[in-house]
Parts: C-alpha cells; structure tokens; sequence
C-alpha cells in the first residue's frame, strides 16, 4: 500500500468515525424523548394521553420526513437536509423556556414536531455520505454507522434522565450543544455525499430485485413493536 492509498483510507476512516459520532448525537433526540416523558408530565400536568400525543407528533415527523425529502437532490454531492436536520434539532432548546402547565401543550407540540423533523431530515443524507466510502467495505461502514445511531439512542435516553432528574429540563442543551458540535465537525472535513448517477455507473451485474411492500411492512413492525415496549415502560415508570 503506497503512501496515497494510505492517506484515502485514513481519510475515510476518519469520515466514518466523523459521520458514526454524528449519527449518535441525532439519535440521542429520540433516546431523550421517550425516557424523560414522566417528567414531562409531571411538570407540565399533562395526562397520560396528551404525553403519547407528544411522542408520537415527534416520531410522525421524525420517520415520515424522511420519507418526503429522502429522494430529493438525488445528483447533489454537498450536504443540506443534513446541515438544516441538524438546526432543526435545536428547537428542543425552546422546549425549556415553556411555562410549566398544561396549556404549553400546543407549543410543545410544534417544538417536538420540529425537532423530531430535523432528527429525520438528517438520516438520508448521512447514510449517501457513508456510501462514498468506498474504500471501506459497505458491510463493515454501515454496520458501524449503524451502531453510532443505536448507541445514541441508548446514551440518550440513560444521560437525559440522569440529568434531568438531577438538575431539570435545562441540561437539555447540552444535546442542542453536541449538535452544533458535530455541525463544525461534518463541515470542517468537508462531508460529500454519493450520487444516484455514480452509483448506478459503479454497478458490475444488476442487483436482485426486492418488493418495497414486504420490507417496508416489517420495519413497520419492528419499529411499533420497539416504540411500544419503550413507551410502555416510560409510562409505568
């Protein structure tokens, strides 16, 4: 391995690091969201619905944005949903500010939707940064960046309860805090994403075909059944 081959790779190495850390502050939102509920609804005096309310505008915006921005700038290689994901997540800064009754319920709810939107916007455009990595092997990056998204959500949910119980709803910006962090970090190494076209060219035999309707029913599934047990919890606590 020459010394040019070397540099490429270290590079990338550190990208995935970049993006996987990355993927781990964004994911911390939701972590935080489902774990400090009680909390919330002791503060604010909401019931038991108007708390599953709030979790499910965050998660509706969160998964179904993706779904609405994740096929467009298809042939752009400088990230911008990801960037503009990344402010959006701020607003859960706003959230602190909000007088402590249930008449904040409404302005929670556009401040979560937000947030939980700019949580989603991200996501696609993390992952075509990870598939420029072609010196890494995709099972080996993605599973890695993966992990990062997964810890997150994990660290989130441990640290804000910790925190919260300990010092109130204002230690929440030190998640806002790793965001703007990792906005400088993703900017400072100068982030690309991959293209559809480059993709499609780089491609030596056609890809088995998969029905979107099977797989998009099981992540339906899987992701109910996840956020359901969490939810359960959170309110028995």
């Amino acid at each position: 391995m020459n010394i040019e081959t070397s540099g490429i790779k270290t590079r990338q190495w550190t990208l995935l690091a970049a993006l996987t850390a990355g993927h781990f502050v964004v994911d911390c939102f939701p972590g935080t969201m489902h774990t400090i509920l009680p909390k919330v609804q002791s503060d604010f005096a909401f019931n038991l619905s108007a708390g599953a309310s709030l979790l499910m505008y965050f998660l509706l915006a969160a998964n179904g944005i993706q779904v609405v921005i994740g096929h467009l700038r298809p042939e752009k290689t400088r990230p911008l949903f990801l960037y503009i994901g990344l402010a959006c997540s701020l607003c859960l800064g706003a959230f602190i500010v909000l007088p402590r009754e249930a008449s904040s319920f409404w302005p929670a709810v556009v401040i979560l939707f937000v947030c939980g939107a700019g949580v989603g916007m991200s996501h696609p455009e993390f992952m075509r940064a990870v598939h420029t990595l072609d010196g890494i092997s995709p099972a080996v990056s993605t599973s890695i960046f993966m992990a990062g998204g997964v810890a997150g959500f994990a660290f989130g949910g441990w640290a804000a309860t910790a925190m919260v119980q300990r010092w109130g709803f204002e230690m929440l910006w030190l998640f806002c805090m790793m965001s703007i962090l990792t906005m400088v970090l993703l900017w400072s190494l100068r982030v690309r994403l991959a293209c559809e076209g480059d993709h499609a060219a780089r491609k030596e035999s056609p890809a088995p075909q998969v029905s979107f309707w099977p797989v998009f029913v099981m992540a339906v599934l899987g992701g109910s059944s996840s956020s359901v047990v969490v939810f359960g919890s959170s309110a028995v606590k």
